[in-house]
């Protein structure tokens, strides 16, 4: 990912490019990311497969997500804390560089839902029992 621009002339809207290569990097070529929408993700994140994060929670490597937006949880500034994740994702304003900022700025007004694919969740399960 590093510095590339998701800016396509053809193809998929930047952000669901850039979800899905993000799912790819952190998660695998397993990862339900490749191919799903933001908007089908912010919908029903269960039915793509993936599992919502409790807020609570440490959010770091999670995907957060509104309704036209996604973006990769690189830091959280206070624990426990979801408005202090702060999140990597294409700008528009940059032509699609990267960028970041707090979740709180990304779409104010709208609580994000913080997500991970299911079978990522399931892998970790299996190597927490052996």
């Amino acid at each position: 990912m590093g510095r590339d621009r998701y800016s396509y002339e053809t193809g998929p809207p930047r952000a669901s490019q850039f979800l899905s290569d993000a799912a790819r990097q952190l998660y695998g070529d397993e990862a339900a990311g490749a191919g799903v929408r933001i908007s089908q993700l912010w919908e029903d994140p269960e039915r793509q497969g993936w599992v919502e994060v409790d807020p609570g929670q440490e959010l770091i490597g999670t995907i957060a997500v509104w309704p036209s937006i996604a973006g990769v949880v690189v830091k959280q500034r206070r624990e426990g804390a979801s408005d202090s994740a702060v999140v990597l994702y294409p700008s528009d304003r940059r032509e699609g560089e990267l960028a970041h900022t707090e979740a709180r700025f990304m779409n104010p007004g709208i609580e994000p839902k913080f997500v991970v694919p299911r079978a990522v969740l399931d892998r970790a399960m299996v190597r927490g029992v052996q």
